[in-house]
């Protein structure tokens, strides 16, 4: 199965949120979330600047 997206902002956020969706069972509190969205936006975001 092939996704492609010409926005990057879009595949980011959709990739952050498929995998907040996958391990939701993990954030038992709000600081553990944002562990792990703020990095992958970071990153994605570094990703698509380079």
């Amino acid at each position: 199965m092939k996704i492609v997206f010409d926005e990057k902002w879009v595949a980011i956020l959709a990739s952050s949120a498929l995998f907040v969706a996958f391990h939701f069972s993990y954030f038992k509190t709000p600081i553990m979330l944002l562990n792990i969205v703020i990095p992958s936006l970071l990153f994605g975001s570094l990703y698509g600047a380079t």
